[in-house]
């Protein structure tokens, strides 16, 4: 919401319903109902072989929001390839920003006017739908530009670890233990920013109010007092109790993800296909290495045989 009240601001206002919401749980629940088809489509469609695996999941993750989130909201000229290139280069443009810590926090107040014309750009591939008072073009872009990489990523680690540990395989460990492990260890959001609205004492130390302060679910993900052996794939952990402020890879409090359980629901269909499926095999080895940008993405190019 923070993302769209401020790309409504600054980019393009004609462009943004100052009365548009985001979908009710109703609504959110039948776009859920078609994700398994969606999903399995695109697996099926993949054949035996998987060649780019990051480039195969960042394709599932468009047609996913194509089909669900954001259908009939993408003027009918432009085709699902050219939006996934236009995206990706808005995150580009955006990261530029973003990764100049601390004012990062406040990043589009700092783009320059060229970046504002290529947002304004890309605002123009999308439509109000004709049946729709959801469906804007500011609601299309912040769904695409926070959530793209992130669920792509996901997606990626998912299938990795699959390869090497699959849960057909981990008696006593259910669907939600299995994807936590995923996101633990290779969590797209890096860090999260806050600015008190007045100081705050912790202990002995006063945070002054006004200036930024940087969480990392990455680096607590990995702490070894939370979470021993940290850098090992162990699903198995969550059979125990974890402290609820170790894990907070969609943030926590009053601007928690607003996508959290979109993108679980996808994970989990994802899942359900993997499980079908005799065996899965990473041809070369995934290793663990990411690229850190707006988000933290896999560094490897990694081709799957499915069978």
């Amino acid at each position: 919401e923070f993302g769209y009240k401020k790309s409504r601001d600054l980019i393009q206002p004609e462009l943004f319903s100052s009365t548009a919401v985001w979908p009710t749980l109703q609504e959110t629940t039948g776009f859920l109902s078609s994700l398994q088809s969606v999903i399995s489509h695109h697996v099926a469609k993949a054949g035996a072989r998987i060649t780019d695996l990051y480039a195969w999941c960042l394709q599932l993750t468009m047609s996913i929001f194509l089909r669900t989130l954001l259908n009939g909201c993408v003027l009918s000229g432009i085709s699902q390839q050219e939006l996934e290139d236009a995206t990706i280069n808005v995150i580009g443009l955006l990261s530029d920003v973003i990764l100049q810590f601390p004012s990062n926090i406040d990043c589009i107040d700092e783009l320059p006017f060229e970046s504002h014309a290529e947002l304004r750009e890309y605002s123009r591939m999308f439509q109000q739908h004709p049946t729709c008072e959801y469906g804007t073009p500011g609601r299309s872009m912040t769904t695409l530009l926070a959530g793209y990489e992130q669920m792509a990523s996901i997606m990626y680690w998912l299938i990795v670890h699959y390869s090497e540990r699959p849960l057909n395989g981990l008696p006593g460990i259910e669907k939600r233990q299995y994807v936590n492990e995923v996101i633990r260890l290779h969590s797209p959001i890096w860090t999260i920013m806050r600015r008190p609205k007045h100081d705050l004492r912790i202990e002995d130390f006063v945070f002054q109010q006004g200036c930024v302060v940087i969480t990392s679910p990455w680096l607590m993900a990995r702490n070894p007092i939370y979470f021993p052996d940290p850098d090992h794939f162990r699903p198995e952990r969550w059979n125990s109790r974890i402290d609820s402020f170790a894990f907070f890879p969609f943030s926590h409090g009053p601007r928690v993800c607003k996508g959290e359980r979109f993108v679980r629901s996808a994970i989990d269909a994802l899942l359900d296909e993997l499980m079908k499926k005799q065996q899965i095999t990473c041809l070369a080895s995934a290793g663990d290495m990411h690229n850190i940008n707006v988000s933290a993405t896999p560094a490897q190019q990694v081709e799957v045989s499915l069978s």
